[in-house]
């Protein structure tokens, strides 16, 4: 709630904007606000323990739940049969693309039916 009380300051302070950020800013005020009471009143009427000052809490350190094992992408044991197998490659759409650019610079030879 301190960091909150600190920003509602903070975007009272702003010139541009300021309406925009104070009405964001009051908002979540007003919603954490509501869920730190609930939660202080869960406690009191469930759990009945006492809420440690934050200076008392131990610091939280990351740990690393997961090591990566490397691989290769090419590799078709780890990827499998490629995707795109079935499709047309690039360049037989550019030869039957131009194909039909020339036919259709040409006139129109065919008889009629």
């Amino acid at each position: 709630m301190d960091k909150l009380t600190e920003a509602t300051k903070l975007a009272k302070k702003l010139e541009s904007q300021a309406e925009n950020v104070s009405d964001a800013v009051s908002f979540v005020h007003d919603v954490v606000g509501g869920k730190l009471k609930a939660a202080e009143k869960e406690n009191e009427f469930v759990y009945h323990e006492k809420v440690p000052d934050r200076a008392s809490l131990p610091e939280i350190k990351g740990a690393s739940l997961v090591k990566g094992t490397p691989f290769d992408v090419a590799d078709p044991e780890i990827a499998g049969q490629d995707i795109f197998h079935r499709l047309v490659p690039m360049e037989a759409h550019e030869a039957s693309s131009l194909y039909r650019f020339h036919l259709s610079l040409q006139p129109f030879s065919r008889s009629c039916f």
